[in-house]
């Protein structure tokens, strides 16, 4: 992408293989016999084996054409699809977290962590929970850590920031933070920073349709723009939560770097098609919450556009959840190859982690899913995943024989 933003490494949940360093184990682990979709965008790889060592690819490509090593443990793919774990960019799983002596309680795990990791996830972004506020962001890191290889990657933004009197303070006081005037915006970025945010998140949703039928009060263009700069010198992604195009042209001339929601159900206008491509912001889906006028999707694809996976999970993942977005994508113009690009690569980026996940190429980190069918040919094949490998590490093997 075309940012000055450094890959987040050392603060964000690598939780399974950090970004910085050392792998899982000394095992090599082999998956073969398979067709590989390296989120590339690259054609499909028939037969294909992904080699990985300490938690990292080693070696991609036909099986032809990459030795595999004696004595590795073999994943039989059995001919289906091997591709990146997905990458959710739009959850809010880490509120209903308890944590007990230092762990993350095992029904907060089973529901909020394993729970997305079942449905391929290896990695997401919580937009909004109090972690980072009320809590202590500290404790929550060391938490998951110690979880190791049982729980994805975790992107924190923390609460939101938003207007005093908005829906979102009013009625999720531990998911947001209030911001009064310019001065307090800075004050709000640079607290959440020190505490170890990773992103910060700003409500500009004056309709806010899902839960009021209300219109509610947003940030103005100045604390908008005091935000923006105070996270940009500390070199932090901001993203913005819009519904309407001139909540997201505030967004843009305020100099976000991503919006999170669907900008409205009427058509875009080119000017902020342009200017969205021009900028390289990218746009995140949710389009179970807000649908996108007929053919806008295909529009901003076509010019150059950058969408990804966003499935505004309240907590609980299911497989249904991210398939079923993935379908309300299909249905909005998007080809299964988008799709996939816009849950792997795209998402990575944004995430600031496109350095070592999102695709499936040497030397990134081996998070990976092999999954029964062709989701270029069915998307709802993304839903019979069979084997989930976080790190290195098989985490999940589906149906296998006892």
């Amino acid at each position: 992408m075309n940012r000055f933003f450094a890959p987040i490494c050392g603060l964000v949940l690598l939780v399974a293989l950090s970004a910085c360093g050392s792998g899982a184990s000394g095992e090599t682990l082999v998956v073969r016999n398979g067709v590989l979709i390296d989120g590339t965008g690259a054609a499909p790889i028939p037969n294909a084996v992904v080699v990985i060592k300490d938690g990292l690819i080693t070696a991609v490509g036909a099986e032809s054409e990459v030795e595999i090593p004696g004595g590795a443990t073999v994943v039989d793919a059995d001919g289906g699809a091997i591709l990146p774990g997905l990458i959710d960019t739009h959850t809010h799983n880490l509120t209903p977290l308890n944590i007990e002596d230092g762990e993350v309680t095992a029904i907060g795990a089973r529901a909020y962590l394993i729970g997305p990791l079942e449905a391929g996830v290896t990695a997401f972004r919580d937009v909004g929970s109090s972690f980072g506020e009320s809590r202590d962001l500290g404790e929550l890191r060391a938490a998951l850590d110690s979880r190791r290889y049982g729980v994805p990657a975790v992107v924190l933004t923390g609460p939101i920031l938003a207007a005093p009197e908005s829906i979102a303070v009013l009625r999720f006081s531990d998911q947001s933070m209030a911001v009064e005037d310019p001065q307090s915006a800075v004050e709000a970025v640079n607290r959440l920073l020190d505490e170890g945010v990773d992103q910060i998140k700003i409500l500009l949703d004056t309709e806010m349709s899902n839960i009021s039928t209300l219109p509610t009060p947003s940030l103005t263009e100045e604390q908008v723009q005091a935000i923006v700069t105070a996270a940009h010198e500390r070199g932090v992604w901001v993203v913005a939560h819009v519904s309407t195009e001139s909540e997201a042209w505030m967004a843009v001339d305020s100099g976000v770097d991503e919006l999170t929601h669907w900008p409205g159900e009427e058509a875009l206008s080119d000017d902020l098609i342009e200017q969205l491509v021009a900028d390289d912001i990218s746009v995140g889906t949710t389009f179970s919450i807000v649908f996108p006028h007929e053919g806008d999707v295909r529009r901003l694809l076509d010019a150059g556009g950058r969408i990804v996976l966003s499935s505004d999970a309240p907590g609980t993942m299911s497989p249904s959840r991210i398939t079923g977005e993935m379908a309300l994508m299909i249905r909005a113009g998007m080809t299964p190859m988008e799709v996939l690009l816009a849950s792997t690569a795209h998402a990575a980026d944004v995430l600031g982690l496109g350095a070592v996940l999102g695709t499936l190429e040497a030397g990134k980190q081996a998070d990976l899913l092999v999954v029964a069918g062709d989701p270029l040919a069915d998307i709802g094949a993304l839903s019979e995943v069979v084997w989930v490998i976080k790190g290195g590490e098989v985490v999940f093997e589906f149906g296998a024989e006892e």
